[in-house]
């Protein structure tokens, strides 16, 4: 079980480091909506391939062995002591994250696009310097 609650948690940070990354590298809202699909779409892979093997397109004997899973979910005990002090460690970091995030962006500098046309610098990299290309090797 401690297995499974470590995956789940694993895969739901990566997600959203995945979500971060995207909207630090994108410079254009079309960017972001395609890279948030993408990663949505792989997010969602692991149900979907479930929906389609309880619905037995794989097979009879696969759906039929799928459908049999049952999960149930009983409190006996009361939450352990240290439950509530981490539940509010997480609620006071999510909170913080939100208006401090919120807030950095309220006090950005409007962005101007440049007269050639090209595309504007990324906001996040307000206080991070941009990396200059690597150079090719191949030559």
């Amino acid at each position: 079980m401690i297995a499974a609650v470590f995956t789940r948690t694993l895969g739901i940070l990566l997600t959203a480091a995945a979500n971060i990354v995207i909207f630090i590298i994108a410079t254009k809202p079309d960017g972001v909506w395609l890279y948030i699909t993408a990663v949505s779409f792989v997010n969602d892979l692991g149900r979907a391939a479930l929906g389609v093997a309880k619905s037995g397109v794989m097979g009879h004997h696969i759906a039929k062995q799928m459908t049999e899973l049952n999960f149930q979910l009983t409190f006996i005990h009361e939450y352990p002591g240290w439950f509530v002090p981490v539940r509010w460690l997480v609620h006071v970091a999510l909170f913080g994250f939100i208006i401090g995030f919120a807030a950095y962006v309220f006090f950005l500098p409007v962005q101007v696009c440049p007269a050639d046309g090209s595309a504007p610098r990324n906001i996040f990299f307000h206080f991070v310097p941009e990396l200059p290309p690597l150079p090719d090797v191949l030559e």
